[in-house]
């Protein structure tokens, strides 16, 4: 890559604790990529690093082909958006937004330009003197992404910046975050624990897990092919079942409590065989069959989560809520096509 942000081998540690160990990605020049993991994994961490409000104990942090190392925060052009916003409650929407712009000592006219630009960007263009305490969460959230884009950053950095929204909300700014972005080629690292936010806004997915990068992909190769057990479980996938994997006449026979399945491309030996929720179908499609019995469902709006025993295992399954919703102690025959619906991890 030759201009953007690259990790190169970063190390963290905390006390006893190793925060991020061995953490290796990079960001292209209007590209966002976020930064998907659960709580304590080392995401806001790597934000630190970055931002150089922390410094790795070993590694590299790379920006358009230069060491980062020794460059202060405010000399690296970045900006941060945090979860809380940290607007300044005795400061009015346009004051908020020229903070940066003034402390980096612009013009007055420009920092006029420029905030008026951005409040435009976010839909808040007549919002330059009202109270940031009158304004509603995601209005609030608005006015903080207007004063991260307002200086122009190299690279925009945001912290769970829909975290304390309410589900609604936050749906809906999800799309609005992701067009202002994409529309202005802002490169952009987004951290956040929800995989539905980070595969609407980003171009690629770094997942990590305990201060590793787990998985480096696009939204749709990262939930289409977890690359471990720990990403398909993160990823709400459920259906792992253990199986023993043989070569049998130029292919894979793996039995399990699903029965036997034949597979083109496996591992021999023992496996854990991952059924994916949304690849199994009620209309006879795919060569395997199940015989199951409904123990649960849940209805999820556009699916619903049917929660089902086949051979003394449960198994979770996801059909759209538009077909008959199969009943509590009805039994289902399933089927699937191995090759869409398995994947198989070595145990």
């Amino acid at each position: 890559m030759e201009n953007g942000l690259r990790l190169i081998n970063i190390y963290k540690s905390f006390g006893d604790t190793c925060a991020l160990c061995g953490v290796s990605f990079d960001v292209a020049q209007g590209e966002i990529v976020a930064l998907l993991g659960p709580s304590g994994c080392g995401k806001s961490t790597t934000l630190m690093l970055i931002a150089g409000l922390e410094m790795p104990d070993q590694g590299d942090i790379i920006w358009n082909n230069e060491s980062l190392d020794g460059i202060p925060p405010h000399q690296r052009g970045f900006g941060l958006m945090f979860q809380d916003y940290a607007l300044f409650p005795h400061m009015n929407v346009f004051d908020n937004v020229a903070f940066g712009l003034r402390m980096a000592r612009l013009p007055e006219a420009e920092v006029k330009r420029r905030v008026n630009e951005a409040l435009a960007l976010v839909g808040l263009p007549d919002f330059s003197r009202r109270d940031v305490l009158n304004l509603s969460g995601g209005e609030q959230q608005r006015v903080a992404l207007a004063r991260s884009l307002a200086p122009h950053p190299y690279l925009l950095m945001l912290d769970e910046p829909l975290g304390a929204l309410d589900r609604t909300l936050r749906e809906r700014l999800i799309w609005e975050v992701s067009d202002i972005l994409h529309n202005l080629h802002q490169t952009a690292l987004y951290v956040t624990h929800d995989q539905e936010e980070a595969f609407a806004i980003s171009d690629r997915v770094v997942l990590l897990n305990a201060g590793k990068v787990e998985q480096i992909s696009t939204p749709q190769m990262l939930y289409r092919q977890p690359a471990s057990m720990f990403a398909a479980r993160f990823l709400g996938m459920d259906n792992l079942v253990k199986g023993v994997c043989r070569r049998v006449n130029g292919g894979y026979e793996v039995e399990s409590d699903l029965g036997k399945i034949s597979l083109s491309n496996s591992v021999e030996g023992n496996i854990m065989l991952l059924l994916r929720p949304d690849a199994v179908n009620l209309d006879g499609r795919g060569s395997c069959r199940l015989d199951g019995r409904v123990v649960k469902h849940s209805f999820r709006g556009n699916t619903c989560r049917v929660t089902v025993i086949v051979n003394q295992t449960l198994l979770k399954f996801d059909f759209p809520s538009s077909q008959p919703i199969p009943q509590v102690g009805e039994e289902l025959q399933l089927s699937f096509d191995p090759h869409e619906a398995i994947q198989v991890f070595q145990d």
